[in-house]
């Protein structure tokens, strides 16, 4: 674990080939629904499946 700019963060290597490393931020566990909500209530989010809109908003 490490903390940037006040950021908690987690070493995430790549454990396969497809995989990408980098750090990954930690949330919460009691901000996780509503972080997830808000990721899903837009309307140009609406088609999109639970992986792609979570990848979207990580790039």
């Amino acid at each position: 674990m490490i903390i940037k700019d006040g950021i908690l963060f987690r070493r995430r290597l790549a454990k396969h080939a497809n995989h990408r490393a980098g750090d990954q931020f930690v949330v919460p566990q009691i901000l996780r629904q509503e972080i997830l909500h808000g990721l899903h209530s837009g309307p140009e989010d609406d088609h999109l499946g639970k992986k792609k809109i979570l990848w979207k908003n990580v790039e």
